[in-house]
């Protein structure tokens, strides 16, 4: 195998993770935790999933509360998981605006809405975004959205 193959073989599989994750955004989380906000614009690019599993791994919190607000490159990534809402973002900035990347995703009524109506157990919440944590490589992140805190936010 020549070394252009190894990093065409490298870039796929970086897509196919960063891929990975957006589906079970979109997937598995909104369908439980509510329509909320969603935003999907563009294919991935070969760069902007290096760029976006850098910032999964090592992007920088944010000044207030982010557990992720960093850019690397043309792109940034912002994720503030509250004990009232789950936000998440990725603009890749393109040559033009047009070529832009947007996947976004925020949710704070619906969910609540949903937890009221036994649509999903403060358990199941916090086992998702568990879920979600561990595949971007931030397991055991400290976040709002516990089984404890919500229930607490239910009056359970």
């Amino acid at each position: 195998m020549t070394w252009k193959e190894i990093l065409k073989n490298s870039s796929m599989r970086e897509i196919e993770k960063v891929q990975r994750v957006l589906d079970f955004v979109k997937n598995e989380m909104r369908p439980k935790f509510g329509r909320g906000l969603f935003i999907e614009q563009n294919e991935l690019t070969d760069e902007l999933a290096s760029d976006i599993l850098y910032l999964f791994y090592d992007g920088k919190s944010g000044p207030h509360t982010s557990q992720i607000n960093d850019k690397r490159g043309n792109t940034e990534l912002n994720l503030n998981i509250s004990d009232t809402r789950f936000s998440f973002g990725i603009l890749g900035v393109g040559n033009t605006r047009a070529e832009n990347f947007y996947f976004g995703y925020e949710v704070r009524g619906d969910l609540y809405r949903n937890l009221k109506r036994d649509k999903v157990s403060p358990e199941e919440v916090e086992n998702i975004i568990e879920d979600f944590l561990s595949m971007i490589g931030r397991k055991g992140l400290k976040h709002g959205l516990t089984a404890e805190n919500l229930q607490k936010l239910l009056g359970e």
